[in-house]
This record gives structure tokens, C-alpha cells and sequence, in this order.
């Protein structure tokens, strides 16, 4: 056993630091957690879609970083950019918000389309959008979101 430990901490240390640029999240941005509150006249709006697009280019990512909640029943979501709920890069975004309708069902083809956007695309696109956050490097609560 004396014999196998020196050999295997050789073999080791040349095939580990081989293995280490294939770490998954390597070229990751560091994420905050983040979440908040998205209400449709006073209620919750559960289903919602919340992105956030940045406001300016991410050093060292292509494509950008999208970070994305799903609003649940209390209102609140929870932003994923790598893995589930690990929150969003620090920086200024856009905000969006899309809230599909899963009752309504517009296709009748073999390839489903999204349902519609019960807030009619007012709030979908990040180069119209005015809803804007603003991520720093520790845990985010966003101001509610209150909509019409």
C-alpha cells in the first residue's frame, strides 16, 4: 500500500491539472442571488416569464448571460443563468416580462406555438422594455414589478 500511494499522488498530479480546463462553468460571470415580485393589478402573476438582458456587453461571454425567472403562486421568482436559482451577473439590465396564457392553444400544426403573451407584448422586448435592475455582488431583491 506504501508503494501504491507515492505512485498514485504522481499520477494524479500530472492527470488532474490535465482534466481541470474542461471544469464545467469555467468561463462562467459570477452570479448573485436574485429574485423578486411581478404582480398583473394587484395579483399575482404566476407563469410569468421574468428575463433580463444587459444593458451593455458582458466582458468575456458570448452570447450574453440571459438571466430567467418563473413567476410563482405568491408572486415571486427566482432569476437561473447557469443553474437553477443561482441568480444573475452583476450589472444593469433590461427587464422583460412575458406571461403565457397555457389555456389557449393557437396551433393546430404537429409543432406547438407559444401560447399568446396575456400582456400583449408590452413588456417583451428588451429595446422597448423601461423596467430596469440593477445587480450588485451580493443577494438581490428587485423592486416589484406592478403591472397593468
Amino acid at each position: 500500500m506504501d508503494k501504491f500511494c507515492p505512485a498514485f499522488l504522481i499520477v494524479a498530479s500530472i492527470v488532474l491539472p490535465g482534466c481541470s480546463h474542461q471544469k464545467p462553468g469555467k468561463d462562467w460571470l459570477p452570479t448573485y442571488r436574485t429574485e423578486g415580485y411581478v404582480t398583473v393589478q394587484g395579483e399575482p402573476a404566476v407563469g410569468a416569464i421574468v428575463r433580463l438582458f444587459p444593458t451593455v456587453p458582458q466582458e468575456d461571454t458570448k452570447p450574453p448571460v440571459i438571466p430567467t425567472g418563473v413567476v410563482n403562486e405568491d408572486g415571486l421568482f427566482e432569476l437561473t443563468s447557469y443553474s437553477t436559482g443561482d441568480g444573475a451577473p452583476e450589472g444593469e439590465y433590461f427587464i422583460t416580462v412575458e406571461w403565457p396564457d397555457p389555456t389557449i392553444s393557437t396551433s393546430q400544426s404537429a409543432v406547438p406555438e407559444d401560447p399568446p403573451d396575456r400582456l400583449k407584448h408590452r413588456y417583451s422586448d428588451p429595446k422597448r422594455s423601461k423596467l430596469k435592475a440593477s445587480i450588485s455582488a451580493e443577494e438581490n431583491l428587485l423592486d416589484e414589478i406592478s403591472l397593468d
